[in-house]
């Protein structure tokens, strides 16, 4: 994706590094939990070109309700901005079956949306290194699969 990225620090160093630290937007909370709202959010959108959030975030562990998320959803699709969701941990929240981004209709009306989600977490395979990622903007996905190497699976280790 070209432009500007807005992300809440401390983060999963992965993204920052991929992007470039020149096309990052930074937004640190000020409580000692890290934790956010809605509104931080909106701000952070407000001064990026996209937007990644994860959610329960990584490190802070901090979690933002579905219905709050899709506010947010909402408020980015006026502006025609992307929201990248990163939800590897929904698993490990509250009623986190329910608060998933990953059904037909959210994907099909929100197409500034992408999930990304890491299956091996959820189900404790961490070497398996396997995740999706879902949206309905078909321009994008294919852009996505282009630069998906032949092989994208790793192979297992043994020591």
């Amino acid at each position: 994706l070209e432009g500007s990225f807005g992300m809440v620090h401390p983060t999963f160093n992965e993204y920052p590094e991929s992007i470039g630290d020149k096309r990052i937007i930074s937004f640190i909370p000020k409580s000692t939990d890290f934790s956010y709202e809605l509104k931080d959010l909106k701000n952070l959108l407000d001064k990026s070109e996209n937007l990644i959030v994860i959610n329960p975030d990584n490190p802070s562990g901090h979690f933002i309700p579905k219905s709050e998320i899709l506010k947010l959803l909402d408020y980015g699709k006026i502006q025609d901005k992307k929201i990248i969701i990163d939800e590897s941990f929904v698993d490990f929240a509250d009623d986190g079956e329910n608060e998933t981004l990953i059904t037909q209709d959210i994907i099909d009306n929100y197409p500034n949306l992408f999930v990304i989600k890491s299956i091996s977490k959820s189900y404790g395979v961490p070497g398996i290194r396997l995740g999706v990622i879902a949206g309905s903007n078909t321009k994008i996905m294919n852009k996505f699969r282009e630069k998906i190497p032949i092989w994208n699976i790793n192979s297992f280790c043994y020591y």
